[in-house]
């Protein structure tokens, strides 16, 4: 039952985000986000019990997947459009300032990646669960708002 509810709150997630124009960076944090914590009946039981490995072997997989899907925005292979890339009012105003804002997003996210990844993989095995679901998100968090902060500077 608990992984059709998941489902459920993650594309809802998902089809609120895209409804409410957040940008695309922020789409894969809040959907671990939502899965992790729909999954879990009692936060404080989950936040107590220490590493999962499954849950670390997510997190990084989902770190290198941020890191493969930045690439082209640094390498500016993206064009303008409406699903992929860092996409505001500003960055879609003209074509230098979309690749200029999405080779910084990426960049920001390339190393938020790979930070996590390497965080990751080196905590102990006793590192809480909500320890490494911070771990993932705090570095990702932090580029997006780089690279908010970023795009404030060049408008």
């Amino acid at each position: 039952m608990y992984r059709s509810l998941e489902m459920v709150v993650a594309v809802a997630a998902v089809v609120a985000a895209l409804w409410l124009d957040v940008p695309r960076l922020l789409l894969a944090p809040l959907v671990v986000l939502v899965l992790v914590l729909t999954g879990r009946r009692h936060w404080r039981d989950w936040k107590a019990q220490t590493d999962s490995p499954q849950l670390r072997r997510q997190l990084v997989i989902l770190c290198g997947t941020a890191v493969v899907v930045s690439l082209p925005l640094v390498l500016g292979a993206i064009p303008p459009n409406n699903v992929y890339g860092f996409r505001t009012a500003v960055t879609r105003s003209g074509l230098d300032t979309w690749h200029t804002a999405n080779a910084f997003a990426g960049s920001a996210l390339i190393v938020a990646g790979v930070a996590s990844a390497v965080v990751l993989l080196r905590l102990p095995p006793t590192t809480a669960r909500w320890q490494l679901l911070a771990v993932y998100l705090v570095p990702i968090a932090s580029a997006v708002a780089a690279s908010f902060w970023y795009l404030n500077r060049l408008s």
